[in-house]
């Protein structure tokens, strides 16, 4: 199995959006078996004092639905040190998101931490929690993944 790690700053809008538009991506190309995307946060305000973590933001999650996919078990968590070896790439949606991600990680040494938007040209994947702007977002990812799962299977 081949898996990737989606990261954003909480882990209720981009990152989850991500994973899940990827996991549809795999399904409808019928890789199940080959590739699985996961999701994590860089920072702690979405996870609870029992160390459990909230859902996909409301917008998200109706955006997903629409789409017949179903977010509603994804609770937030942090990124770990150890996820660095569980998965083969490591996608962040910002430079922010990359500086943390590498502090937690504790470096990059196999070079598998890169931003989401290579895959399209490069930039950054802005947070609609700020912008409000849910619909860009979600297409800018929608054609990261689908160039992402594109580059994966050519490999």
């Amino acid at each position: 199995m081949r898996n990737i790690l989606f990261i954003c700053y909480g882990n209720i809008c981009r990152s989850p959006t991500a994973e899940f538009l990827f996991n549809d991506a795999v399904k409808s190309r019928g890789l199940e078996k080959t590739f699985l995307g996961e999701s994590a946060a860089v920072g702690d305000d979405n996870i609870k004092p029992d160390g459990s973590g909230y859902g996909v933001y409301p917008v998200c999650k109706r955006m997903l639905e629409a789409r017949g996919i179903d977010c509603s078990a994804k609770q937030a968590r942090l990124l770990t040190k150890a996820d660095y070896d569980k998965y083969e790439l490591l996608l962040v949606m910002d430079k922010q998101n990359y500086r943390a991600a590498l502090r937690i990680l504790g470096g990059d040494p196999q070079g598998k931490v890169k931003p989401l938007t290579e895959y399209t040209g490069g930039g950054e994947v802005e947070d609609p929690w700020y912008t409000r702007n849910f619909d860009k977002v979600f297409a800018q990812i929608e054609e990261a993944v689908n160039a992402l799962l594109d580059e994966l299977t050519t490999k």
